[in-house]
């Protein structure tokens, strides 16, 4: 009979193998991963929330993704309207979240993520420490017909309601940031976002419906610094209209709601859709003339939440 310290090592792999095959079984079925949930669910609860908007989880089921992802399925993320109390509700139908046990020995917290939602795919990563935090996104195939829910629940909790205008279109975004943790005036980094046959259908801004527009292609570039947002580029090109930024930017406040814009856009008004909107040639008329090629020049006032034509 052969000793067991002379089996050749193809024995000794398999047994390996078997092994680790029933340990790795034994640990996902002892797994707790109902604690687990639980903790994932006041986790990210507590990051979504703001002081006038707590925010609510609720993972509907969780599974494991190799040994340092897991799964989440039916995420729902809830929130009050802080003016009417109106819950705001988004479903994503699966989020993929891979945590580095790296950072972990180090203090910090340091995890990809990749979610199937609004149509489309968003992936990224977020690193998360006592003095400084980064994000990097990149989403394609979004569609904004799908991004109302999610909008009015993020636009909500940071006092500006994304979800009030009515939009369709095809986005791809990307955009890396760093903050200091629950310091908005502390924002650094770059944003890019791109739309193609994006369409307004209607909405309400500053307590004005807005119309159906055609919007065509809309893109926006922009990067933040020292409590301030650039837009380096804000462009709409359609038939129905086209809008040029001109020196546009954003004094950040703590609540972005109201940080305030700066700077111009200039705007032309397509003949057909002062056809369709009558009333909109009567506002047109109350501004300065145009310049020689039909472009309206807007100063930009008021705040987000509460924009103005100065």
């Amino acid at each position: 009979m052969m000793s067991f310290g002379k089996l050749p090592w193809k024995v000794w792999a398999r047994n390996a193998s078997i092994g680790f095959g029933f340990f790795a079984l034994f640990i996902y079925l002892t797994f707790p991963w109902d604690a687990v949930r639980q903790r994932l669910e006041a986790d990210l609860s507590s990051s979504l929330s703001s002081p006038l908007s707590p925010a609510q989880v609720v993972i509907g089921g969780m599974r494991s993704s190799w040994f340092t992802g897991v799964v989440l399925d039916r995420v729902m993320l809830s929130r009050p309207d802080p003016a009417t109390g109106a819950p705001r509700a988004a479903l994503v139908p699966e989020l993929r979240l891979r945590i580095s046990f790296w950072s972990l020995l180090r203090g910090q917290k340091s995890l990809s993520f990749s979610a199937k939602t609004m149509g489309g795919q968003l992936t990224g990563e977020l690193f998360d420490s006592k003095q400084l935090s980064s994000l990097t996104l990149n989403g394609t195939g979004l569609q904004l017909a799908e991004a109302k829910d999610l909008l009015g629940f993020f636009g909500v909790g940071s006092g500006v309601d994304l979800g009030a205008v009515d939009l369709t279109g095809a986005t791809t975004l990307k955009g890396d940031l760093s903050f200091k943790p629950s310091d908005l005036m502390s924002l650094k980094g770059h944003f890019a976002l791109n739309v193609e046959h994006a369409m307004l259908k209607g909405g309400t801004v500053a307590e004005i419906d807005l119309p159906q527009v055609d919007l065509g292609k809309i893109e926006v570039l922009a990067h933040a610094q020292e409590g301030r947002l650039d837009i380096d580029r804000f462009g709409i090109d359609s038939s129905d209209v086209t809008v040029e930024s001109d020196g546009v930017f954003l004094t950040l406040n703590q609540n972005l709601g109201y940080s305030l814009p700066h700077g111009k856009i200039r705007v032309h008004v397509g003949d057909d859709l002062q056809k369709r909107i009558p009333y909109l040639g009567m506002g047109l008329a109350a501004l300065k003339a145009p310049d020689h090629d039909g472009f309206y020049s807007l100063p930009l006032g008021g705040s987000l939440r509460n924009p103005r034509i100065m």
